[in-house]
């Protein structure tokens, strides 16, 4: 399908009407698009200005409030319900997340009876999948017009699972390395990774109270069964992502402060290693330098010192056997200890890839 841009620079106008093909309209034809009942009109607005958003609202007469909302800076998370629209902003995800960066960049959204209006700065990464499943759904559209809303939300956290999936293989890459090395590189890696799994969780959970307003019984937002069952299958999604989310940022968080304390376990070890040697070392040094002596001094004298030296040698033996079984199972757990993180972090990522499979 071919869009044109309208004179007012960054909208384009769609029109969902019965019996024919979606198609482009221009702006001014706005209010008798709306008037009619079987059609829907998705305006999207993409890097505009707020002249733009002025014209599009004088127009639908959208409410002035949620206008002033959607001009003023700000990354929450809201919906608000007007008598003849509701007014949604949300973040969109994006690709990579640095130390200054939120995360994401806003998405406004105006819900009407018959009309969507989306407002972002950027362009949207999914729009081509909107209007696919748009045009291809165009007759549930027609018949509930919030459908159209549905279809944005659940492919804005389609996106989100698909970059999450990323960063949870990246999060299993990082924990891998910072439980073999100590490096400056490792530590860049993993906070790095760290970062975007808190940046992605937190902004996962911002979805949470815009999909659960819609989704409550009575809710004439969701009164259609297509839409209804949508809104379900967006919570469900959510559900997942957020648990994927959380669990990997947990075990990003348990693998940071492993790598923290690798220095302390490293002078720990010396400090053992010392002790261990001079708990061994010393006692069999003083029984060679007492045999040798008395050895020499009074032979008869020697077979007593001898049978003492054998008891004392038979003790430091059992204390430096007893050291290893306990720097043994000190191992063995650490290794399951491993293990465990890295199958958190895996079975995050199958968990995202099997539901968006």
């Amino acid at each position: 399908m071919t869009t044109r841009q309208n004179p007012c620079e960054g909208v384009v106008v769609r029109v969902f009407a019965p019996g024919a093909d979606p198609r482009p309209a221009a702006l001014a034809d706005l209010p008798g698009l709306v008037s009619v009942d079987d059609t829907v009109v998705w305006v999207d607005l993409c890097a505009y200005s707020h002249a733009d958003l002025y014209a599009v609202a004088e127009l639908l007469d959208l409410q002035p409030d949620a206008v002033r909302a959607a001009l003023t800076p700000g990354t929450l998370s809201r919906l608000d319900l007007y008598d003849r629209h509701l007014f949604i902003s949300t973040m969109v995800p994006c690709p990579g997340v640095r130390a200054a960066d939120t995360g994401g960049h806003r998405l406004d959204l105006f819900v009407g009876r018959n009309v969507v209006v989306s407002a972002h700065a950027r362009p949207l990464p999914f729009a081509d999948r909107v209007q696919a499943r748009a045009q291809h759904d165009s007759a549930l559209l027609r018949r509930d017009a919030p459908y159209l809303l549905y279809i944005m939300l659940d492919e804005l956290l389609a996106y989100h699972a698909r970059l999450a999936q990323s960063v949870c293989r990246a999060s299993v890459a990082a924990q891998e390395r910072a439980l073999r090395g100590t490096h400056d590189s490792v530590l860049t890696d993993l906070l790095r990774v760290r970062r975007e799994v808190s940046r992605r969780a937190e902004l996962a959970g911002t979805y949470s109270a815009v999909v659960a307003s819609l989704s409550p019984p009575g809710s004439h937002w969701a009164a259609g069964v297509e839409v209804s069952m949508g809104i379900a299958n967006v919570t469900a999604r959510l559900t997942t992502l957020c648990d994927a989310l959380e669990t990997a940022r947990e075990a990003t968080d348990v693998a940071f402060d492993l790598y923290l304390t690798r220095d302390a376990r490293g002078g720990r070890r010396a400090v053992t290693t010392y002790a261990v040697v001079w708990a061994l070392g010393v006692p069999l040094a003083l029984i060679a330098v007492l045999t040798l002596t008395i050895g020499v001094v009074d032979g008869a004298a020697s077979r007593t010192w001898a049978a003492l030296l054998v008891r004392i040698l038979v003790r430091v033996l059992a204390v430096g056997v007893l050291v290893l079984v306990i720097v043994y199972r000190y191992g063995r757990r650490r290794t399951a200890f491993r293990a465990r993180i890295r199958d958190d972090g895996r079975q995050a990522c199958r968990a995202l890839r099997e539901h968006e499979g």
